[in-house]
């Protein structure tokens, strides 16, 4: 028999859950290797129906193959490609998505936490204005140099603020890319950047920015250049200290700017303040080596008088606050989430904290970890420095803790339920994020389980012979191996348990991150044991182990190369027989005489 009887066809309708097999495939629709795998990663729309990957495509050639022969399938759940996709672009980017969804759960589960009237906020003493949203308010039609445009931001975003007497200090801060040296999020910022390429029509770029310098026509194409945007907010850091003579409205008021600066005063933070007139001086208690400003934010907010009110629409701003709430008991923030004349939007923090304190779904995560706990689930479900989980929004990863907190979060017992994804171990903490990936996948497929939750699935797989981490592998493995009939693409699968634990390595450094946040100057852990490399100053990702990825070589030229022998496949002719391998799917030989048990390559 012609082994590429073996082989299906794999159809594709829109109406069809599954794939039906039919005679072999084209030469065009079978690769030659995994690189050409590769390269058809993406899914493409045609016609209004989505194709097949070719992932999914091998995946039905194997067990095509095993049906065919008679051969048993020793697992049916093998990776075929060198990234994980449910976490990776195909071009080996991480898979990004929306934050927004995270402030939609909350306010809904915490209704008294938000509000919409800025009657209901405590009176500030102190404003934080993230400038890096400012700067994205495009100057009116009747501006013509950026020093119109500054008394402009000046009067829309500091001077409503000043009117107010009990406000003492008006801060904006700014972004310092590259403060750090060489870190992950220079991934996204490629990203961004190759989004906002745009071609001839880019607009000439600028040397310098003073006060006569004429505004660019098109703004976000401007600030679509990172060079650019940092000339701007260089500007802008000595130019708002200037008009904050025009729009100080008492005599004890301040203007504080900081992360515009560059050169031996890149860390420094500058105030203008009016005595007897103008003065502007150094603040150094708010000098700091801060290169994201949402982490800035907060080391602004730890230091100065409460209430604080701090403006920022980034959701991971208020995620890194929360637990310094617990460092400095006696501050009080609010955080302006919408700043519209018709459409305003605040979250008080301290009410949403004492909220999760006292939610009955969280009762069995330890009190003094609970907000830990929040801020982590958020990091590990993605942010600017990690990938988010295709067609697994932020807001599936909250209503999977909020709904097996005990499970996720547990004492240690007898089932191996361990540790808590805040804990220092990594040990400990892995497989605490091991159930929580495995949870929220379980979650959303729950009509493919027989199980009636996580948690009894657990117990039934456990092994006492076997260590904890080997068990929730394991789990993870039954979990995959149930849903993988149930889904469309290989985007929907869970990753392999090395690719999920170098992603965790990434959420730790992350966590590092944002809890040096209260800190003057943080020291960062090291990129390359996290789960990135660094080449010729360029970060990349670490996807998956070098043994996992030498096994899905071997696994793809077994199922697209093989022998085309003709004479029985007994002699060292073959290929395959010499390499003490059965022939496999990809095999076009004759009368074979070279068949195992298995479908996989076996060494005999």
């Amino acid at each position: 028999m012609n082994r590429a009887e073996f082989i299906p066809k794999l159809h594709w309708t829109q109406n069809s859950r599954h794939a039906k097999y039919d005679q072999s495939p084209s030469k065009k629709e079978a690769a030659k290797n995994i690189h050409d795998w590769n390269c058809y990663q993406e899914d493409k729309v045609e016609n209004g129906t989505k194709r097949v990957s070719p992932c999914y495509y091998l995946h039905k050639t194997n067990m095509a193959f095993a049906a065919r022969t008679g051969q048993q399938l020793s697992r049916v759940t093998e990776q075929f490609i060198a990234i994980p996709r449910a976490i990776a672009n195909p071009d080996g980017t991480p898979y990004k998505s929306v934050k927004s969804s995270t402030t939609t759960v909350l306010a809904k589960r915490y209704l008294s936490a938000t509000v919409s009237s800025i009657a209901e906020v405590p009176i500030p003493k102190v404003v934080i204005l993230e400038g890096m949203f400012m700067i994205y308010t495009p100057p009116v039609a009747s501006m013509s140099t950026f020093k119109d445009y500054t008394n402009f931001l000046a009067k829309r975003w500091l001077l409503p603020h000043f009117r107010v007497s009990s406000t003492h200090e008006v801060h904006v801060v700014f972004d310092h890319p590259g403060r750090c040296g060489v870190t992950p999020k220079a991934i996204e910022q490629c990203r961004r950047d190759e989004h906002n390429q745009t071609g001839p029509e880019m607009t000439t770029e600028l040397q310098q920015i003073t006060d006569e310098t004429l505004l660019p026509k098109k703004w976000h194409q401007f600030l679509g250049n990172r060079r650019q945007k940092r000339l701007l907010v260089n500007y802008l850091s000595g130019s708002l200290l200037k008009v904050g003579r025009d729009i100080i409205v008492y005599h004890h008021q301040k203007v504080i700017t900081a992360g515009g600066f560059d050169g031996s005063q890149q860390d420094h933070a500058y105030s203008l303040s009016w005595t007897d007139g103008p003065v502007i001086q150094h603040e150094h208690r708010l000098d700091s080596s801060h290169e994201e400003g949402d982490s800035r934010v907060w080391y602004h907010a730890c230091h100065s008088q409460s209430p604080v009110m701090i403006f920022s629409p980034d959701t991971d701003c208020y995620h890194i606050g929360l637990p310094f709430l617990e460092i400095y008991p006696d501050l009080t923030v609010t955080i302006q989430l919408r700043s519209h004349f018709i459409d305003s939007r605040f979250l008080l923090l301290n009410v949403m904290h004492e909220a999760l304190q006292n939610d009955p779904d969280l009762a069995d995560i330890p009190r003094n970890k609970l907000v830990s706990v929040l801020q982590v689930t958020l990091i590990a479900s993605g942010c600017d420095y990690v990938s988010y989980f295709s067609g697994l929004g932020k807001a599936s990863f909250l209503n999977t803790l909020f709904q097996y907190s005990a499970f996720i979060c547990g004492a240690v017992s007898s089932d191996g339920i361990i540790g808590c994804i805040t804990d220092d171990s990594i040990k400990t903490s892995l497989v605490s994020f091991y159930r929580l990936v495995g949870c929220t996948y379980f979650r959303k497929h729950r009509s493919a389980f027989h199980s009636s939750s996580p948690h009894t699935l657990f117990k039934q797989i456990w092994n006492e012979s076997l260590s904890s981490e080997q068990n929730h592998i394991r789990w993870l493995a039954n979990i995959r191996d149930t849903i993988w009939d149930k889904v469309d693409f290989e985007d929907e699968v869970i990753p392999s348990a090395d690719a999920l634990r170098l992603h965790w390595l990434r959420c730790q450094w992350v966590r590092s991150l944002w809890c040096q946040a209260y800190q003057q100057f943080p020291e960062l852990p090291s990129v390359q044991d996290h789960g990135w490399n660094i080449e010729n100053a360029k970060v990349s990702v670490v996807w998956d182990t070098p043994q996992n990825l030498a096994a899905i070589n071997e696994r793809v030229e077994l199922l697209t190369k093989g022998c085309k022998c003709k004479t029985g496949c007994k002699t060292n002719r073959c290929r395959c027989y010499k390499k003490k391998q059965f022939c496999g799917p990809g095999c076009h030989c004759v009368q074979c005489g070279n068949l195992g048990h298995s479908c996989r390559n076996v060494t005999r």
